[in-house]
């Protein structure tokens, strides 16, 4: 008699690890499940260029973009303008999602660029517009430079995006 108490108990035990454990990870399949995604961005021109990333959660969106790099022809030379103000956006389906204008005192265009980045989180810079209903494959960056000569230089850069990390395995 104790012995079927013994094993029945045990069994009821064990019967209710397995179903604690399924249960949690139910749970964590439809909540956790391919709710973060991380993806790199780069420059798809090549007279300017620059790294970034794009993380996706459940709370909010980021964007990181960084490494500027401008790469014309008349870099480091005397041809190079001099910059004045420089206008930075990122534009997706025509809307504008950030917008940071950038003052030097006559620096070139190369040295200007190469020390800026951009950091971005949904919360701080959309109201009313989420990021997570936005297409991100028609995302660009605009860079409207002025130059110390009043002359007017804009670059539309499409941004690519490349898939680096997805929650969507049980293990890794």
């Amino acid at each position: 008699i104790f012995r079927r108490r013994y094993t029945r108990i045990i069994g009821i035990l064990i019967g209710i690890i397995i179903f604690i454990t399924i249960g949690f990870s139910c749970l964590y399949m439809l909540t956790n499940y391919n709710k973060v995604q991380v993806y790199g961005l780069k420059s798809a021109s090549d007279e300017i260029t620059f790294d970034g990333l794009l993380v996706k959660n459940q709370k909010e969106n980021s964007i990181m973009i960084s490494d500027f790099r401008y790469n014309k022809s008349d870099r480091l030379t005397s041809k190079e303008p001099n910059v004045k103000d420089i206008y930075y956006l990122i534009e997706v389906n025509n809307v504008v999602l950030y917008n940071v204008k950038r003052s030097y005192n006559s620096e070139k265009i190369s040295n200007a660029i190469n020390s800026f980045s951009i950091t971005m989180n949904e919360s701080k810079v959309l109201n009313d517009y989420s990021l997570k209903e936005i297409e991100y494959s028609k995302m660009k960056l605009i860079i409207k430079i002025l130059s110390t000569d009043n002359e007017k230089i804009e670059y539309n850069i499409p941004i690519k995006k490349v898939k680096r990390f997805s929650n969507n395995k049980l293990v890794y």
